[in-house]
């Protein structure tokens, strides 16, 4: 477990050194396939199936570098890596997001990832109540 945001940035750095990239390129291929799922304790298939997204579309974030995944993409991994709201942001931050609370989808995505509502069916069921576009589309 990290003790806080320090040691994660150093973390992080270790990880983006380790694999050759400067330390300011923050790629979520680092972070996903190697720190959060390392971290997380969960396989590729899984985080998959949990967060909607194909294989295919996940192993273009994997292999290509300069691949910017759409912030929707970005909340499913971060629903399907059951990620505290905070390492959400983190993650959101990483891949160049922020979370609005002017925007409505992004409001349900914050209560979902504060309250714990992993579920991406459950997540999609209220964006579509809402009449907001789903996050596995």
């Amino acid at each position: 477990e990290y003790n806080g945001s320090g040691q994660k940035m150093f973390e992080i750095a270790k990880v983006l050194h380790e694999n050759g990239l400067p330390e300011r390129e923050l790629t979520e291929r680092t972070l996903v396939t190697q720190l959060f799922t390392e971290e997380k304790k969960i396989t590729v298939p899984k985080l998959c199936r949990r967060s909607g997204i194909d294989r295919r579309h996940f192993s273009k974030m994997k292999n290509n570098v300069d691949y910017r995944p759409s912030k929707s993409t970005v909340i499913a991994l971060s629903a399907g890596l059951k990620l505290s709201f905070e390492e959400a942001v983190e993650l959101l931050s990483c891949a160049g997001y922020a979370l609005s609370k002017s925007s409505r989808a992004d409001l349900i995505a914050e209560y979902c990832l504060r309250n714990r509502i992993y579920d991406i069916d459950k997540i999609n069921e209220l964006l579509f109540a809402y009449n907001e576009a789903l996050l596995s589309e």
